[in-house]
């Protein structure tokens, strides 16, 4: 988009100020506006609206003589009247398979809104499962050809005072978490010195597997690149507190 430019006739050349907002239209005809701001640059960017983006994982748990598989989800804002709506289908014919998809949509809030989703299932002997549209603000929907198994969510917590990522030169650290049993589900998080609060994430709990249990890894990264490798193991809790790792130990 080619940049626009303005010139105006002051009554006062000593006064720069100016008031302005931004009107945008988006898809379906909904419009959003921002708020008034206040600025003296002359020169004025126009970002785009989006705050966030949501990400939302599709993992399939579906037999392999199964016709196919719909699965149709709707993001909608009702403080804005923004809306998306999203179509996969699971099929042996397509070109994805079975195979888990990932939906990533843009969000106007800074705090996405639940979303929407329902599965249609067409069975090898012609019997159709319909599920009921069902809410949900996590970023992992179980895919499954009759009522869907549950989630967990686990709560990150980096252990240790306040700027030790720092203190031991670190400027990430990763955590990948994977859960144990049939069709394993898997999950990463990300820390930063400036995004050390904790971190929420979702797996898919397989219905085969009492009680749940996950693997983790932990790994910092320092200044250059490299890999510090942190602790690793198996547990069940559903709160991890993650210790920092030290690229001295």
């Amino acid at each position: 988009v080619a940049s626009v430019h303005w010139r105006l006739r002051l009554s006062d050349p000593s006064q720069r100020t100016y008031h302005y907002r931004v009107t945008y239209f988006l898809e379906g005809n909904l419009q959003y506006q921002s708020d008034w701001q206040v600025s003296q640059d002359p020169s004025l960017v126009i970002n785009e609206p989006f705050r966030n983006t949501l990400t939302v994982r599709l993992i399939p748990s579906l037999p392999d003589d199964l016709i196919e598989a719909i699965v149709d989800l709707t993001y909608e804002e009702s403080e804005t009247g923004y809306r998306r709506q999203f179509q996969e289908i699971f099929s042996p014919d397509t070109a994805d398979g079975m195979r888990r998809r990932t939906l990533s949509m843009p969000t106007l809030l800074a705090e996405p809104a639940p979303y929407t989703y329902e599965v249609t299932a067409v069975r090898a002997d012609g019997s159709v499962f319909q599920s009921d549209p069902l809410l949900k603000d996590d970023s992992a929907v179980l895919v499954a050809d009759g009522p869907s198994g549950k989630t967990a969510r686990i709560r990150l917590r980096l252990s240790g005072s306040d700027g030790l990522m720092e203190q031991v030169g670190l400027v990430a650290i990763k955590v990948d978490l994977t859960s144990l049993g049939e069709n394993p589900d898997q999950e990463s998080a990300i820390f930063t010195p400036s995004q050390a609060d904790m971190k929420t994430v979702t797996l898919i709990r397989p219905e085969t597997a009492e009680p749940f249990t996950y693997r983790y890894t932990v790994t910092g990264y320092d200044l250059n690149g490299n890999a510090v490798a942190g602790e690793s193991g198996e547990t069940s809790d559903l709160t991890l507190f993650v210790k920092v790792p030290s690229p001295l130990s």
